[in-house]
């Protein structure tokens, strides 16, 4: 009984898994995207060397600047020429492209923070980032972080009846030997440790076998997706940190479950008789 249990609950925990690795495989892809996402400080014309170079340390000691690359319009307008040769003639046009400062940021929440700050200094025309990119990215996590929550829930519902049928399937085998331990005057918690023992350990071998098979998983992606272009890069492989934290919440989630399954099916053990109330 303990064996099917175990297998059992390792598919609920499997797909429980599969939820949370997408969950979080769609949270590094979002992350992944905003790091992307760079502020153009486009400068005055005739701002001088000396003052470039001031502006370009004052941004790069700012708060949440990961970087600070200077564009000259003069190499802008051969990067465009080179880019637009073979698709219009741009040979008599003047370099209408002013010098940009392109700064990426930590985390996309500083952009905003830190476009408007920067707009306010005298060398700076205007600044522009992708407003409705961040926007769109945030309102993704907000969905991922509702429907990831309640599918997992629900699965970790699922499992929780399971192991709490199991542990009540348990009761009811040994019944008699329980109500003997009832009348002998044995304490309740006595009498339910070794079950709520034999679920939280029956919640954990089925993590156990659940995080080998995401092991298995990874390893065979791994070989299949191999020096893969985004957007396949984005979600695979997790970085170290979500791949142990993942493990982490899949081990702690099914070793809670299946003490907390045991712990509501011998609520009543102790206190009536096992055979009425079983």
């Amino acid at each position: 009984m303990a064996i099917a249990s175990i297998i059992s609950i390792s598919f609920t925990m499997i797909i429980f898994g599969l939820i949370l690795m997408l969950f979080l495989s769609l949270y590094q892809a979002s992350i992944k995207i905003g790091d992307q996402v760079e502020l153009l400080v486009f400068l005055k014309d005739n701002v001088s060397a000396q003052d470039i170079n001031g502006l370009v340390g004052t941004i790069s000691n700012m708060e949440g600047v990961s970087s600070v690359e200077y564009i000259s319009k003069h190499d802008a307008w051969e990067k465009f020429k080179k880019y637009f040769q073979n698709k219009i003639n741009i040979s008599d046009i003047k370099n209408p492209l002013p010098d940009t400062i392109k700064v990426r940021v930590k985390s996309p929440e500083y952009i905003a923070g830190l476009s408007q700050v920067i707009s306010q200094f005298p060398q700076v025309d205007e600044t522009r980032y992708p407003q409705q990119l961040l926007n769109a990215l945030n309102a993704l996590v907000q969905k991922i972080t509702f429907i990831g929550s309640l599918l997992l829930v629900g699965f970790a519902l699922a499992s929780l009846v399971v192991i709490s049928s199991t542990i009540r399937v348990s009761v009811l085998a040994r019944r008699d030997e329980l109500e003997i331990l009832e009348l002998v005057g044995a304490e309740p918690n006595f009498i339910r440790m070794p079950y709520i023992l034999e679920g939280s350990i029956i919640g954990l071998l089925s993590s156990l076998l659940a995080i080998f098979f995401f092991i298995v998983l990874s390893i065979f992606l791994s070989f299949l997706i191999v020096n893969v272009t985004p957007p396949w890069s984005f979600f695979w492989p997790l970085n170290a940190s979500l791949w142990i934290l993942m493990c982490f919440i899949i081990l702690l989630t099914g070793t809670f479950i299946g003490f907390i399954g045991s712990f509501i099916s011998l609520r009543n053990v102790g206190r009536f008789s096992v055979n009425k109330d079983f």
